[in-house]
């Protein structure tokens, strides 16, 4: 599109991760841990923008390329077993991802776009869940309960925010799922669930479409609300 054609460049992106992995015991409790730490860099990161072609009163979507990006990051996951009955895990990242200054822009039919910030990337995010084995006797069938929350920091779905896509900001949110299973119901084949995600009704935005400059405006994207579930599984 830069030179009035429909052409746009490959992405590369290049690669270095430092990390370590334990599994074993713990003062006699089984654990587990993965972390890691890496930096990510991106030429020619390929997004989508909606330029106004010579002789055209309205914009089209088209794919360009913006020069460089970078991402540098933190991951961790860890589980750990302090009683036979208790299973605990905690998962998290730390991201920061970014167009680097004065690469951060594209020419599109003449016209210059800046790309700032890196879209759909929340800062931190992270799980946690604990299993409960509920004491049932050993010809029920095992039961256990499971409960596990969900949390990220606000994030922009532009590419263009600081220019000419404002206010495409959705905050962070944190969620609560609860699950029963009761597998291999008395000896059999048979397993039931059952489950409820979203348990406090919280509403959330997953993201959003930054059609503000096409469109004149943007749409955020609502998370799932309270939901119910059952589940029977056979297995063959």
């Amino acid at each position: 599109a830069a030179g009035g054609g429909n052409l746009f460049q490959p992405e590369y992106t290049r690669d270095v991760e430092v990390g370590a992995k334990y599994a074993g015991l713990v003062d006699g409790m089984p654990v587990r841990v993965d972390v890691d730490a890496y930096n990510q860099w991106i030429d020619n990161v390929q997004r989508a923008e909606f330029p106004v072609p010579p002789g055209r009163q309205q914009s089209i979507a088209v794919t360009i390329n913006v020069p460089a990006a970078e991402v540098t990051g933190l991951e961790l996951d860890a589980e750990i077993r302090p009683v036979a009955w208790l299973d605990f895990g905690v998962s998290g990242a730390l991201t920061d991802a970014r167009f680097v200054q004065g690469q951060n822009s594209a020419l599109i039919f003449g016209q210059l776009f800046v790309f700032n910030p890196y879209s759909d990337t929340p800062r931190a995010s992270g799980s946690a869940f604990a299993t409960v084995t509920l004491p049932t006797p050993e010809n029920w069938g095992v039961m256990d309960i499971r409960g596990d929350i969900y949390a990220q920091t606000s994030m922009y779905f532009s590419n263009n925010n600081s220019t000419i896509t404002p206010n495409t900001r959705v905050p962070g949110y944190g969620l609560v799922n609860l699950r029963y299973d009761w597998n291999h119901i008395c000896g059999t084949k048979l397993s039931f669930a059952a489950y409820v995600k979203n348990l406090l009704n919280k509403e959330y935005y997953t993201g959003g479409f930054a059609l503000g400059t096409s469109l004149g405006i943007d749409t955020a994207a609502i998370g799932v609300p309270r939901m119910f579930g059952v589940e029977m599984t056979y297995a063959f």
